[in-house]
């Protein structure tokens, strides 16, 4: 017979089904991986493509993550909007050589590693700064 355990996250006492058993619940399992990933974006990343998830849910989660690195605003105006209105701008000029190399393409189905290239090769801007930085800045200074 095997000896009870203590579950490290909710601290209720159970008998393990083996030897390497350390949590009670699969529920438990999770939160503790979760815990260890929630700061840290590209690894939430890589677990929520672990998952399987839906095409439309890994889209939302990396909205989701680029909205938080880049704190939520534009980086010109540094307004606040619903997440509908703001456009990734490439910081250098030349890096998005191909269709594969746009950012909505990388959303929507890139690698981890492309995701992880675009959370450092961009900047977020809401529609009206994008449009007006690509009309050569004309109606104001440079980014």
């Amino acid at each position: 017979m095997r000896d009870s355990k203590i579950c490290p996250v909710c601290n209720v006492e159970f008998t393990p089904k083996s030897n390497h058993t350390k949590y009670c619940s699969i529920h438990c399992l999770n939160k503790n991986r979760w815990q260890g990933i929630k700061n840290n974006p590209i690894k939430r990343e890589k677990s929520l493509k672990a998952a399987n998830l839906s095409n439309k849910n890994r889209r939302e989660a990396r909205w989701a993550i680029l909205l938080e690195k880049h704190g939520n605003k534009c980086a010109h105006c540094e307004n606040t909007f619903h997440k509908c209105v703001y456009a990734l701008h490439h910081i250098e000029p030349g890096t998005k050589k191909e269709k594969r190399d746009q950012s909505s393409v990388i959303i929507h189905g890139g690698t981890d590693e492309e995701f992880s290239k675009l959370l450092d090769s961009t900047i977020l801007l809401c529609a009206n700064c994008h449009r007006l930085l690509h009309n050569n800045g004309k109606a104001y200074g440079r980014i």
